[in-house]
C-alpha cells in the first residue's frame, strides 16, 4: 500500500462536510478525495452524495473517529472545539492509504447528471503548435 499525510483537519473536513479550519481549499478537499478514492474526482462530484459518501467511509475505514455528515450534533459543542479535539488525539497530520477505485461515470456525464437540463458544453483545447492558441 503506498500512503501519504494530509493535514488531520482537512480529512476530518472532506470526511464530514464541514470546513474544521479557516483556510479550508475547495482543490485540497478534491485531493484528498482523489487519494482515497483511487481516482480524479472533480470539484462538482463533491456534490453528489454518493461520491461525498464514498471519499467519507473511505477515510473512516482508515480512521475510524473521524467525524462524518452529523459531526455537530454529536458531543463537541463547536466546529472550533471538534478541530481541537480531532488535533489532540492525531496530531497535525494523518496518514491515508491509497484508494484503488475506478471511476464509475465520466466527469461531463456526472455534471449532467447533477445539473439536469443545464447546457454542458466541453471544449476542445487547439493542439499545441496548430497556431490556433494565440
Amino acid at each position: 500500500m503506498i500512503f501519504t499525510t494530509f493535514p488531520t483537519l482537512l480529512v476530518a473536513s472532506a470526511a464530514s462536510g464541514i470546513a474544521l479550519a479557516p483556510r479550508i481549499v475547495i482543490g485540497d478537499i478534491c485531493g484528498v478525495a482523489e487519494w482515497v478514492l483511487g481516482h480524479s474526482v472533480w470539484t462538482h462530484e463533491l456534490a453528489d452524495d454518493d461520491v461525498f459518501q464514498r471519499m467519507s467511509d473511505a477515510i473512516r475505514r482508515q480512521i475510524p473517529d473521524m467525524p462524518s455528515r452529523g459531526a455537530m450534533s454529536q458531543e463537541s459543542a463547536t466546529w472550533q472545539q471538534l478541530a481541537a479535539d480531532l488535533v489532540t488525539r492525531h496530531g497535525e497530520t494523518v496518514s491515508l492509504a491509497r484508494g484503488a477505485g475506478v471511476r464509475g461515470e465520466s466527469p461531463l456525464a456526472s455534471l449532467m447528471r447533477l445539473v439536469p437540463g443545464a447546457d454542458v458544453i466541453a471544449v476542445t483545447p487547439p493542439a499545441e503548435g496548430s497556431g490556433d492558441d494565440d
